[in-house]
């Protein structure tokens, strides 16, 4: 394994990674949002 293909291979693991970063922060904040917008639309329908 040269270095090149070493310094590409680590900088396509690093890309991976801040993306599946980036995905994991945004559907934790997504699901973490909608049950308040469901218990919301659910207060509106009862009261």
């Amino acid at each position: 394994m040269t270095l090149p293909d070493y310094v590409v291979f680590e900088n396509i693991v690093l890309v991976l990674t801040k993306r599946l970063r980036s995905a994991f922060n945004f559907l934790s904040h997504f699901f973490h949002m909608r049950p308040r917008v469901f218990c919301a639309k659910s207060a509106r329908q009862y009261y």
